[in-house]
């Protein structure tokens, strides 16, 4: 039986990586994704040096057809992931005054960049797999932190886990 694969969107030093560096562990391929390719190839470096394989793609998830090629690109060379984790959200403080282009800027990374990432990797092999999908974030939205109200926003879009 081969592997099976791991896609993290959302790639960084806090909680994606360390999302994938469990996965790893438990014998899964890794694929991080992230819009800095330098940043990317750090990840790659320090995954190796754990004893971790991991393959890095960058894409820009507010741009639909980047996500849609980075896509390919994992289902043309791994087939179709066992596990998607959209791990994105642009967690900066908002902006002051925060205006409607700011809203739409966050709103385009952590909402529609997720709804990108599950349309591209629901295929019909990732659902013959019975592929798993993992949103993070969740708490921004029932606990909101002061400054960070396009965050709660987007979470609370996102967020599935209390729908009835």
């Amino acid at each position: 039986m081969s592997k099976k694969t791991i896609v993290v969107v959302g790639a960084g030093q806090g909680l994606g990586n360390h999302i994938a560096e469990r996965f790893a562990k438990e014998d899964f391929r890794v694929v991080l994704v992230a819009r800095r390719r330098e940043a990317l190839d750090e990840y790659q470096k320090e995954f190796t040096e754990k004893g971790c394989e991991a393959r890095v793609i960058a894409c820009d998830v507010t741009d639909a057809e980047n996500v849609k090629s980075a896509f390919a690109t994992i289902q043309a060379e791994m087939g179709a992931p066992d596990v998607l984790v959209y791990n994105v959200g642009i967690t900066t403080p908002d902006e002051q005054p925060l205006t409607e282009e700011d809203i739409i800027r966050h709103f385009k990374a952590d909402v529609l960049g997720a709804y990108s990432c599950i349309n591209a990797v629901t295929t019909d092999e990732f659902a013959e797999k019975k592929g798993t999908i993992l949103l993070t974030g969740g708490h921004g939205c029932i606990n909101p932190y002061p400054g960070y109200l396009c965050l709660a926003i987007d979470k609370s879009a996102i967020d599935v886990s209390h729908a009835q």
